[in-house]
């Protein structure tokens, strides 16, 4: 484990998930060093999407990975909430999200509930902006997201 990480929350093909003493979430590689190409595009991502109130809060980065805040995944709400309308607040935050990262010109293509969070007043933020190690549309810039270039993530 990374240092710092006081347990393992989730695994990807070439991530962990982990939270941190402090409460919030770092995201670092399975094997140390590899993916750096994926982890410094999706940290370009974050540095130019997350003050969006759909997009998870990026924190910065350490050597060992990425420090976003902490959110629940929607899929464990969707098990325990039958209310729909709180369903369909989550399903328009879904899309108003989607809205925005398209007008950013990112397209997300792991999009599912387990990549969906919701905060402490249960709105919906999105996560994971990186695809599997070799797989992930390589951004040259981070300025790039506002000169009308499309990544597909």
């Amino acid at each position: 484990m990374a240092p710092g990480v006081v347990e393992v929350l989730g695994v990807g093909t070439s991530s962990l998930v982990g939270l941190l003493d402090d409460g919030n979430i770092l995201k670092y590689p399975v094997v140390e060093g590899e993916c750096a190409n994926e982890f410094n595009a999706e940290a370009a991502i974050y540095e130019a999407l997350s003050n969006h109130p759909r997009i998870i809060g990026y924190l910065g980065r350490s050597k060992y990975g990425l420090k976003l805040e902490r959110g629940n995944r929607l899929t464990e709400s969707l098990e325990t909430t039958a209310d729909p309308a709180l369903r369909l607040r989550w399903a328009r935050q879904a899309a108003e999200g989607l809205s925005y990262l398209h007008s950013r010109g990112v397209i997300h293509c792991d999009l599912h509930p387990d990549n969906l969070l919701l905060d402490e007043e249960k709105k919906l933020k999105m996560c994971d902006f990186q695809d599997t190690c070799g797989l992930v549309a390589h951004l040259r810039a981070c300025d790039e997201l506002s000169a009308g270039s499309t990544f597909i993530l």
